[in-house]
C-alpha cells in the first residue's frame, strides 16, 4: 500500500536519488510535513528547508575541501530553517540553528567494527518526533551511532531505546564536561 506523505509525522529523505529526493522534499514542504536530510549542499532546498540537515565529515571533505568547518557550519546555519548538525568523526559534533550560537561536543569514543550508516540520522529523527531540544537530540543521535558502530553487523544489532538511554546515562558525566 503506498504511503501518503501527508499522513506522516516526519519524512527521511535520501539525497542520492537526486531529482526524486528533491521532489519528496518539495512535497513534504508543500504539505507542511517536516523532513530530515543528509549531505546536501547548503544552497539546496534539501538542506535549507529541512527540519534537520546532517552534514558528515566525508561530505565536507568531498564537497567543500577548502572550507573551514566553522565557515561551512555558518553557511548552513545562515540558510537553514531547522537544526544543522555537522559530524566530524572523532573530532566533534557541531549543532545549532539560525541566529543561535554553534554548540559542540566530543562524540562518544568507540572501537569501530561497522559503519554507523543512517543510525545518526535515525537518532535525530527520533529526537524530533519526541520534541526534544537540540542538545538532547544530538546526544541521542551520537549515542545511537556509537552503539551501532560497536557491533557487527550494526544494522542487525541496532540498540533499543532503553539501551541507548542506559548508555547516555552511564556516560552523562563524560559528555557534560565537554559542552560549551
Amino acid at each position: 500500500m503506498p504511503l501518503n506523505i501527508s499522513e506522516t509525522q516526519i519524512v527521511c529523505v535520501d539525497p542520492p536519488f537526486h531529482a526524486e529526493s528533491a521532489l519528496v522534499g518539495a512535497y513534504a514542504t508543500e504539505l507542511g510535513v517536516p523532513f530530515v536530510s543528509i549531505d546536501r549542499p547548503y544552497d539546496q532546498a534539501l538542506a535549507s528547508g529541512a527540519a534537520a540537515v546532517i552534514i558528515s565529515g566525508e561530505f565536507h571533505n568531498r564537497a567543500y575541501p577548502r572550507v573551514e568547518l566553522s565557515e561551512l557550519f555558518a553557511a548552513y546555519q545562515q540558510r537553514a530553517q531547522g537544526l544543522v548538525v555537522l559530524t566530524v568523526g572523532d573530532d566533534a559534533i557541531l549543532y545549532g540553528r539560525r541566529a543561535a550560537p554553534c554548540r559542540q561536543f566530543k562524540p562518544y569514543r568507540v572501537a569501530v567494527v561497522d559503519s554507523a550508516g543512517n543510525s545518526f540520522r535515525a537518532g535525530v529523527i527520533y529526537g524530533i518526533l519526541r520534541q526534544w531540544n537540540d542538545e538532547q537530540t544530538s546526544q541521542y543521535a551520537a549515542a545511537v551511532a556509537r552503539l551501532v558502530c560497536a557491533s557487527f553487523p550494526g544494522v542487525l544489532n541496532s540498540p533499543t531505546h532503553a539501551e541507548v538511554m542506559q548508555f547516555i546515562q552511564e556516560h552523562e558525566s563524560v559528555q557534560a564536561t565537554v559542552w560549551r
